[in-house]
């Protein structure tokens, strides 16, 4: 009884040691969030009022660029998310791993899609800094 009673508590003691893979899954949903940041900042581009004239195209021009400097960034957590949410689909909160790879890959995509406006604005805004 003794000895039955030693290997439950180094049961339990190893439960306490180990880390807890759950965070895994949440993390992911987290970054998925995140990723998504720049669907929400591009629709905000028809919603804020930039000036008329040419210093509002400047204005609209650096809201982009920032735009495609959030997407570049979006994409590396997005992809890390992804692969959280992966590795912790076998675990019990398997729905936040879901909803988080789902939103990775909708993060990932749009950022795909921003990559070639970013890279497209950025030597337009040097001509026109440049004069």
């Amino acid at each position: 009884m003794n000895n039955n009673q030693s290997s439950s508590t180094e049961a339990s003691e190893d439960k306490q040691t180990k880390p807890d893979p759950k965070g895994k899954a949440i993390a992911s949903f987290v970054l998925g969030m995140v990723s998504i940041i720049p669907i929400v900042l591009f629709l905000s581009i028809y919603i804020i009022p930039f000036g008329e004239g040419e210093g509002g195209h400047w204005q609209r021009g650096l809201f982009i660029l920032f735009i495609g400097f959030v997407s570049i960034f979006t994409m590396i957590v997005g992809l890390i998310g992804l692969i959280l949410g992966i590795k912790d689909l076998k675990s019990t909160k398997r729905n936040f791993a879901i909803v988080g790879i789902i939103l990775c890959v909708i993060g990932l995509l749009t950022g795909l899609a921003f990559a070639p406006v970013f890279f497209n604005i950025v030597p337009i805004l040097i001509k026109i800094f440049t004069g």
